[in-house]
């Protein structure tokens, strides 16, 4: 996916903004539901794990913490309260360092999805120019208006949805792992 900046002239230039075809904007379409579709179901699993992290007897309590936080919040809440539960596990330094990676290395790829899945979620598709770039962001500064756009063609896309799919089997790998280590912990404490 390609990052381009552009200045207002370029952007109401003619010779930019010749739209794509219909035909061209509409091949992007089931492109987008399914992106969109995965990650909700990453970002549902997300909140599972995290509402019974909070509370594993009665998770409502969890979801009533989570209910109004965005995903990349969710993300941290989930990363801190499994440092808290490995850093007061039986596991041996060096067992709990590599299970802190692992998690830190986890909470990366679901933030990069979330990264991933507003910039092509929040572009203007059907504003797509002949050259296939889409604005996905405006901003002002000092020297102006600048409108971002990106581009990424057909290929690109299904692979972003595919990897958002690993991101999915692997964040439910690891919570299932991480559900044991928890439980464990909890009854040591009994």
């Amino acid at each position: 996916m390609k990052q381009e900046k552009v200045d207002s002239d370029k952007h109401y230039d003619p010779d930019f903004y010749k739209f794509a075809s219909f035909e061209i904007i509409e091949d992007y379409y089931p492109l987008i539901g399914q992106l969109a579709t995965e990650f909700n179901s990453i970002d549902d699993a997300l909140s599972e794990s995290l509402s019974e992290l909070i509370n594993y007897n009665e998770n409502e309590i969890g979801w009533l913490l989570i209910s109004s936080m965005g995903f990349v919040q969710k993300v941290d809440c989930w990363e801190k309260i499994l440092y808290w539960y490995i850093h007061d596990s039986y596991l041996t330094n060096e067992k709990k360092e590599q299970e802190k990676d692992k998690v830190k290395k986890l909470a990366e790829k679901l933030k990069d999805v979330g990264a991933k899945r507003n910039k092509l979620v929040h572009a203007d598709w059907d504003g797509m120019n002949d050259k296939l770039l889409v604005k996905n962001k405006t901003t002002t500064s000092n020297k102006g208006v600048e409108h971002h756009y990106l581009s990424i063609d057909k290929v690109e896309f299904e692979k972003i949805i595919e990897d958002f799919y690993s991101v999915y089997n692997e964040f439910h790998i690891h919570d299932g792992e991480i559900v044991k280590l928890v439980v464990s912990i909890r009854y040591k404490k009994v």
